[in-house]
């Protein structure tokens, strides 16, 4: 009992082994195929392409240049009942010839050239001095060209518009890339690789990836395909030392195949994304654009009129206004980059207000996406009239690059009273009096 079931444990163990064997076997000629085009017998599966005709004078000559190759045909000799032609074609000294004839077999109408070039026999005629002439059509192996492009999206975050060719740290951003067969023939055994550089790839998507290259098998493109893969990348967290526009993530693409007759084809192309600019809000904002002249109570005022207390005393407190505006610059930074040491260019405070009070938050040394700046005055009118701020503007140098922002001014209309005095003189009737008026 004991035999049989080692007899039977190691037969199991035989079939473990040989059965993953027989199924690798079976599956690599399905596998191979799927790279390598049906068709590939240069007897009967040359994609022909048209290249011209000529007619050619029995004993002349004629040049055909094709693929950077240059062959000489010659129309040798002509049977009587001008149904046949030799032909003899010549390339780097090396002459072949080949007899044509019109009526027979389509095949005996051509004459191929290592299945570079085609020549068909299409007519046969006589000029008036009885010299025949061969008419030709030629044809050039058709071969495939590869050709690869890359695209990307356009994001908007906020109000930031990421172009295609722009990436912004820690952000996703997802690749495509089209392999097309724009030539004039199949070619099989096609291969893409994609090199991301220093980008993080979030998903593999069923691609094959490591070493920082993306590995992607075509197998066979006919004549007009287009195979295309997408993916996601990341790029890194900036260092907030070294200047955005030093930091460039190259994607870089390359393919190749063969076509019928084992040649290697290939294409390449590149992305390059770069930084986005550093961008700044500018908001200069009046709230009442429109007020009264009003009563007021000011610390240490007693002894002094509103005058002079205006003209002496401008740090005087005012309290009690029952009409003011607040006028308020604020910058904010809406792109992802601090920026330094902004100038900030502002219209002073026209004559006519006074400032009541002043609120200032954050600091123009470094305005970043969590840290605006503001500052903020009450003003206080001290005379009626139509006062106009200037747009204030902003300007900073950002690693070697100046930019500039600006914001539109504001107006402020304080209303008060609008008096008009006129004076009348006149004498009186008995001399030497007057009377003024005053309305």
């Amino acid at each position: 009992m004991k035999i049989r079931m080692n007899v039977i444990s190691c037969h199991t163990m035989i079939m473990k082994t040989i059965l993953p064997i027989l199924l690798l076997l079976l599956l690599t000629p399905a596998l191979a195929a799927a790279n390598e085009c049906r068709n590939d017998d240069l007897d009967t599966d040359v994609e022909w392409v048209g290249s011209g005709s000529a007619s050619i004078a029995w004993g002349r000559t004629y040049a055909l240049e094709t693929n950077d190759e240059v062959y000489t045909l010659r129309a040798d000799d002509f049977d009587s009942s001008l149904n046949a032609s030799a032909i003899s074609i010549e390339n780097k000294g090396e002459v072949r010839s080949e007899v044509l004839y019109l009526n027979l077999l389509e095949d005996d109408r051509y004459f191929d050239w290592d299945s570079e070039i085609k020549v068909e026999l299409t007519d046969i005629t006589v000029d008036s001095d009885k010299t025949p002439s061969a008419h030709l059509a030629f044809y050039h192996r058709g071969r495939p060209e590869l050709d690869i492009d890359i695209d990307a999206t356009s994001d908007d975050f906020g109000e930031i518009h990421v172009s295609s060719d722009q990436y912004l740290p820690e952000k996703e951003k997802t690749i495509t890339i089209d392999v097309r067969n724009t030539g004039e023939a199949w070619i099989e055994n096609v291969k893409l690789r994609v090199d991301i550089g220093k980008l993080e790839l979030k998903g593999y998507n069923g691609l094959e990836f490591h070493d920082q290259t993306i590995y992607k098998n075509f197998g066979c493109m006919e004549k007009g395909d287009t195979e295309s893969i997408n993916f996601t990348v990341i790029a890194p967290a900036w260092d907030e030392v070294t200047s955005p526009y030093e930091i460039n993530y190259n994607i870089s693409a390359y393919a190749e195949g063969v076509d019928i007759k084992d040649g290697q084809h290939e294409a390449n192309n590149s992305l390059t994304l770069t930084c986005t600019d550093p961008e700044i809000r500018v908001i200069k904002s009046v709230c009442y654009d429109e007020i009264n002249m009003s009563p007021c109570n000011l610390v240490r005022s007693n002894l002094y009129s509103l005058r002079e207390v205006v003209a002496c005393m401008p740090e005087a407190l005012i309290y009690n206004v029952s009409e003011w505006s607040i006028v308020e610059l604020a910058i904010y930074n809406i792109g992802f980059y601090p920026v330094r040491n902004l100038n900030i260019t502002d219209s002073p405070i026209p004559d006519g207000f006074r400032i009541a009070e002043m609120y200032e938050k954050g600091s123009p040394t470094c305005i970043s996406e969590d840290r605006p700046y503001h500052i903020r005055y009450k003003l206080f009118p001290t005379k009626p009239g139509k006062y106009t701020f200037d747009a204030p503007s902003v300007e900073a140098n950002f690693y070697g690059e100046d930019f500039s922002w600006e914001s539109s001014g504001v107006t402020i209309t304080v209303h008060g009273p609008d008096i008009n005095l006129t004076k009348t003189v006149a004498e009186s009737e008995g001399g030497g009096t007057y009377q003024v008026t005053l309305n």
